[in-house]
């Protein structure tokens, strides 16, 4: 299996994906870290296979940190 991860990080969020590259393209997981640096931040993780597997109020202080 060959794995990507891809990023886009902003000045108030953090999304990403997880993806299998062998073959058709697949997505594996996704998530965000949202209102960064703001408060009600959340943190979400969804797998492909189970669904949801996170989602939580979380501050977070910058994008670094986010990452």
């Amino acid at each position: 299996m060959t794995t990507v991860l891809v990023l886009n990080i902003g000045s108030s969020s953090l999304k990403f994906a997880l993806f299998d590259c062998a073959g058709e393209q697949t997505r594996l997981a996704e998530g965000a870290v949202e209102a960064i640096a703001q408060d009600g931040g959340r943190l979400w993780l969804r797998s492909a296979a189970d669904g949801v597997v996170s989602d939580r109020m979380q501050t977070v202080a910058d994008p670094a940190a986010a990452i």
